[in-house]
């Protein structure tokens, strides 16, 4: 089921205007996101985050999508594992070509993977935000999740219910 849930978390067409909101799919799936934002920027990258509550029957999925901002002379990151103080995250990193397209529908970078929270730590995070470090080949980056990224998403969800 969880593998299906990602499939279908990072496909989902964007049917709502920028910023947070709800979307479905004929499956029978409903997310509801946060807006995206920058949790790391440097000169040779830029890191941005959504955060989801998708829904598929009783089902939730609790996430946050993690992209590379696209433009400029930026190479590609890529990323295997995610990391929030001394815990390895649940994180599925994401095939290097492909898109992210956040809840509003346009495509701005490239998807770096799925980090995966139980409901308990997603609320913990709607409150106190996570520091997380992305590592890969050659790769270490600091991340700064606002708790309102999850804030967001998690209210958007209370109107699905």
């Amino acid at each position: 089921m969880r593998i299906w849930l990602f499939f279908v978390a990072l496909v989902l067409p964007a049917s709502v205007a920028a910023g947070p909101g709800v979307f479905s799919v004929p499956t029978g799936v409903t997310a509801a996101h946060s807006d995206h934002r920058v949790v790391s920027s440097h000169i040779r990258h830029a890191v941005i985050a959504e955060a989801r509550v998708v829904f598929h029957g009783v089902n939730r999925v609790f996430i946050v999508e993690l992209a590379q901002r696209s433009g400029g002379n930026r190479p590609r990151i890529d990323i295997d594992r995610a990391i929030s103080g001394q815990a390895t995250l649940d994180f599925e990193p994401s095939p290097r070509i492909e898109a992210f397209c956040p809840g509003n529908g346009r495509c701005i970078g490239y998807h770096l993977g799925t980090v995966f929270f139980s409901e308990a730590a997603f609320e913990q995070a709607a409150n106190a935000g996570m520091a997380m470090r992305l590592t890969g080949p050659g790769t270490a980056l600091e991340l700064s999740l606002p708790p309102a990224l999850f804030a967001e998403a998690r209210d958007q969800a209370l109107l699905v219910n």
